[in-house]
């Protein structure tokens, strides 16, 4: 398995090339992930919920690399190695004849295998847990119940403005109002001081509404 313990975007020109679901790489790093046999075969991933409105892996990824384009033009390097590693581990899931998980999750699956091309603890730890925010929308908005001591908990320990720009980003084909829950919560226990829905308000838009290359 090759290694590559940085992030950062080496200066370096690179000849133009298109990989499997027409994804351009813009770094170095991006390249050697998107040459690698496993990362392809996630990318063919095809999902098999229903109601899905991305009908595989790779299509996921490529909406979701062309709408940080649209909403984060500058500075979206880690917002991009986010995009393109955290649904790695949906082809890897285990489940029993009932659907149910058996073993680790699409998102810790995913974490391992992005601790083995990078070195970016903030990165690692969005991915890791960048579903975690739905299921607590779900326990406060259908359940009436919040752990607040556990949100706190968990979230301190993320970079909150890239999480919430990631989250945006993964649900571009999808409603947004859990998003804008969770960072007004974050907001109102103080882990955060800003939205990004108002610094950024492209994030409302829905991918089929984004102007297309």
């Amino acid at each position: 398995m090759l290694r590559f313990i940085s992030t950062r975007v080496h200066s370096c020109k690179m000849q133009t090339q298109t990989f499997d679901f027409g994804i351009t790489p813009r770094t170095t790093l991006e390249r050697r992930i998107l040459e690698s046999p496993d990362f392809r075969e996630s990318l063919a991933y095809a999902y098999p919920l229903p109601g899905r409105p991305e009908p595989s892996v790779g299509i996921h990824v490529t909406r979701l690399l062309e709408y940080v384009d649209f909403c984060f033009p500058e500075n979206h390097e880690r917002l991009r190695l986010v995009a393109m590693l955290h649904d790695f581990g949906k082809h890897r899931v285990v489940r029993d004849t009932t659907g149910r998980i058996i073993g680790p999750n699409h998102a810790d699956i995913s974490e391992s295998y992005a601790r083995s091309l990078i070195s970016d603890e903030g990165i690692l730890r969005i991915i890791k847990s960048h579903d975690k925010y739905y299921s607590f929308y779900l326990s406060h908005t259908k359940r009436r119940k919040f752990d607040r001591d556990r949100f706190v908990d968990v979230y301190s320990q993320i970079d909150i403005p890239l999480m919430t720009e990631f989250n945006y980003v993964d649900v571009c084909e999808r409603p947004k109002t859990p998003v804008i829950w969770f960072e007004d919560m974050c907001n109102e226990l103080g882990l955060t001081s800003e939205r990004v829905y108002v610094a950024h308000p492209k994030v409302l838009v829905n991918y089929e509404d984004i102007p297309k290359m």
